[in-house]
């Protein structure tokens, strides 16, 4: 069985406006300066209450007040007023995968809640056979719980397994499970900062995945 384990904000979602508008708005009703862009997009890819404790360096009560706002009241008023989107050639490419016959799973840092309400809205939904959140594992990214719980689930082979992701974290999610590794560059992470965590692959379009799979699994 041939798996692959998608990441979806900024790997198939394109997510990054209505988070880092989230994040700020968060933060400024939490009693803090309003954060930098860069500091948002840097934490994208941790579970929710690690991305306040990293961008704040605050204690976990204290992140765990700031995601009870987030998730209550910021980002379902900003993501209502927003229709999220796949990124170009995502539906295409897993349409082609899917008719090439690999398992495609999720495994996101965001809430269960809101990952199933976004993931159909995006259209990435229908071709996912599993989603697994934060909520279904003792540790978040960049641990390898995630990518285990798939593995485990699916008795499948770590080094037959591809974790595509954005983020750094997601990289190191996939190191630590023992996978494949596949950076997207057009996402939340930076290409500088997914090289330091030294990705299998590189890509900058999402269909080069067909190709690079064709060859390694």
């Amino acid at each position: 069985m041939k798996i692959i384990i998608f990441d979806f904000d900024g790997t198939l979602g394109d997510t990054q406006a209505v988070v880092v508008k989230s994040f700020k708005e968060t933060v400024v009703r939490g009693g803090y300066d309003e954060p930098s862009e860069k500091a948002c997009e840097s934490v994208i890819g941790l579970s929710l209450d690690d991305c306040f404790k990293v961008m704040l360096k605050c204690d976990d009560a204290e992140a765990f007040r700031l995601s009870e706002i987030y998730q209550k009241d910021v980002f379902p008023q900003n993501v209502a007023a927003v229709k999220v989107k796949p990124f170009p050639y995502v539906i295409e490419t897993l349409e082609e995968l899917k008719s090439q016959g690999y398992v495609m799973t999720i495994a996101t840092s965001r809430a269960k809640d809101s990952a199933m309400s976004l993931i159909p809205m995006s259209g990435v939904g229908q071709y996912m056979s599993d989603i697994v959140t934060p909520q279904d594992v003792d540790n978040g990214k960049p641990a390898p719980d995630l990518a285990q719980k798939i593995l485990e689930k699916y008795c499948a082979v770590p080094s037959e397994t591809f974790i595509v992701g954005d983020a750094p974290y997601d990289v190191m999610m996939g190191k630590n499970a023992g996978c494949k590794t596949c950076a997207v560059t057009y996402g939340n992470g930076s290409p500088e900062a997914l090289k330091q965590v030294k990705p299998d692959y590189m890509i900058d379009d999402i269909r080069q995945l067909t190709d690079i799979l064709g060859k390694c699994l």
